[in-house]
């Protein structure tokens, strides 16, 4: 990498750790080591609970909503986050989704309580709070489009539909509206 490109990228993520500044408070020394389970890498990312004070100092009328669906084997929450209490349910800055289903290793953690608890920080980080942490280091050029991932997702759709349908028609229509873990 050449220096200018480096200055360049320097200067970028300066901007981006502007987002959501909130005077004299600095989320850097809240930032802790966590192991991705998926890939076993080690990233920094800001707790839930730090995230949520910092989204209070910025917006003290702001809202964060959550709903959460039982699914088959596990729940499915969605939360999205709003600058004020009173906005329209269509006005939010972001929203996430997360399923979390039961682990048995972990009997004392509960799937609704860790789908909200997942979907509330995943919103957050989207509106900004913590995506400066998500872009150090290898996570920054693995990030893809939006486009890519539904399209990644329409193929996982499409290879799953035939079992389903089958599958489907021979389950009760109560089980049929059954929404599955992602």
């Amino acid at each position: 990498m050449s220096q200018n490109n480096s200055n360049d990228k320097a200067a970028m993520h300066a901007m981006i750790e502007k987002i959501n500044e909130v005077s004299g408070f600095d989320p850097a020394p809240f930032a802790v080591d966590y192991t991705d389970l998926n890939t076993g890498e080690t990233r920094k990312r800001l707790p839930v609970m730090i995230q949520m004070a910092w989204f209070r100092m910025k917006y003290p009328e702001g809202k964060i909503a959550v709903q959460v669906t039982p699914a088959k084997d596990c729940f499915v929450a969605t939360a999205r986050v709003y600058p004020k209490y009173s906005d329209p349910v269509e006005a939010y800055l972001a929203e996430a989704t997360a399923s979390r289903g039961y682990l048995a290793d972990k009997p004392s953690v509960s799937p609704r309580e860790w789908a909200q608890t997942a979907a509330v920080g995943i919103a957050l980080r989207n509106a900004g709070f913590g995506l400066q942490f998500a872009m150090a280091g290898k996570t920054w050029r693995r990030m893809r489009p939006m486009s890519w991932v539904w399209q990644k997702m329409a193929q996982r759709i499409k290879r799953r539909r035939p079992s389903d349908r089958t599958r489907r028609s021979r389950l009760s229509p109560k089980r049929r509206n059954t929404r599955r873990c992602l």
